[in-house]
């Protein structure tokens, strides 16, 4: 996570945020944050993480697949078709 006491709001020009793989028009005025670097983060201007989640609904088909032992891709199809 961004350190809460270095935070400081930056705005990108437009050329990096395509680079990104963002539309401008959506993201340009959308609040973006980085990490200076201070004593309380060790000078990363990171402080703290944040774990990312993932949730699978699971049908009695993708059940199935799990305790046969279905490849993860196979899975990850199947759970496409169903939404």
């Amino acid at each position: 996570m961004i350190c809460d006491y270095c935070k400081k709001r930056v705005r990108y020009p437009d050329s990096l945020l395509i680079e990104s793989g963002l539309n401008p028009e959506e993201w340009r005025e959308v609040p973006l944050y980085e990490g200076g670097g201070c004593f309380e983060c060790g000078g990363t201007g990171f402080r703290g993480r944040s774990a990312i989640h993932e949730l699978l609904d699971l049908t009695d088909r993708i059940r199935e697949m799990i305790l046969n032992r279905r490849p993860t891709s196979e899975i990850r199809r199947a759970a496409r078709k169903t939404g």
